[in-house]
């Protein structure tokens, strides 16, 4: 019951599927327990092509699709979080009269959290660091939740008369 020709491509009528099975039994030196691992590929007929699946699942077969998509997706909103960290940085910084330094954000931490409406999403922590004078670096935080600015922390704002106010 298998497929005429696996050169082909092209499946009997009367053949549905056929499975080949190997085993592979591993004895361990320092005991008498055997393991035992299975791999079940199934070769399936579906009208003129051979497809193969692991497990005879369809479940399995999506998830071998979903799962690099899903991965890209997760990276694309990763990447779109951090470019605009660096933007909502560089604009605070602007803002105090102080200079980005490096010009860029690294991210310190990410967790699930839930917004303003209840859904869960990514919360992304990034640090930077900032100059006043040019010679001493400080640190600053950016939070985004998704693709939503939640807060940006600096140890220390600017007062009305332009000295520094520390927060900690």
């Amino acid at each position: 019951m298998f497929c005429t020709s696996l050169r082909s491509r092209r499946c009997a009528s009367s053949a549905r599927k056929a499975s080949a099975s190997s085993a592979w039994r591993v004895a361990a030196s320092s005991s008498s327990v055997l393991f035992t691992v299975l791999m079940a590929p199934a070769y399936t007929c579906h009208g003129t092509l051979l497809t193969f699946s692991m497990l005879e699942n369809p479940f399995f077969d999506l998830v071998l699709i979903a799962l690099p998509i899903g991965l890209a997706v997760l990276w694309w909103d990763g990447s779109r979080s951090r470019e605009l960290a660096i933007e909502h940085a560089r604009r605070v910084c602007q803002h105090h009269g102080v200079q980005l330094l490096d010009q860029t954000v690294a991210r310190v931490r990410s967790r699930l959290v839930r917004d303003h409406t209840g859904r869960r999403r990514i919360e992304r922590l990034y640090r930077f660091e900032f100059s006043s004078e040019g010679a001493i670096r400080e640190g600053g935080e950016v939070s985004m939740i998704g693709q939503q600015l939640r807060d940006v922390t600096l140890p220390w704002v600017r007062d009305a008369h332009g000295n520094r106010v520390f927060l900690q």
